[in-house]
């Protein structure tokens, strides 16, 4: 899939909140699941990992965040956490030890997928 369609397929545009004044980021694409800011229309080159990893699911933010930073991929069955600094994805059977990025205390195995969503919230949130 490519990058324009898992974008349109994820997310809607918007009105953006242009601080800085910058020439034509006045639209952005946000997140249909949580209304978390993916990137600006005109700059999906930004975002062009997603393609690459084919995260073309489930693209939202972690928590109480506003910015997309997760993503499922159904190709490689696997949730992916990412900032400016890192991305990576998640699948059953995924052990967190404490060398990683996202390691909380302990070590652990994924054993669902929902745990290994929680692996690429915790890595989303620790390289943000």
């Amino acid at each position: 899939m490519k990058i324009q369609e898992i974008i349109n397929s994820n997310c809607v545009i918007k009105l953006s909140v242009n601080p800085f004044d910058v020439k034509d980021c006045d639209k952005a694409y946000y997140s249909k699941i949580d209304n978390s800011y993916l990137t600006f229309v005109g700059m999906e080159n930004q975002v062009d990992f997603l393609e690459k990893y084919q995260i073309t699911e489930q693209l939202q933010s972690v928590p109480n965040g506003s910015t997309v930073c997760i993503g499922f991929s159904p190709k490689g069955n696997a949730w992916y956490g990412w900032s400016h600094r890192a991305i990576f994805g998640f699948t059953v059977g995924h052990k967190v030890t404490y060398e990683q990025c996202g390691y909380k205390g302990e070590e652990w195995t994924a054993k669902t997928l929902e745990d290994a969503k929680q692996m690429a919230i915790d890595f989303a949130e620790g390289v943000s």
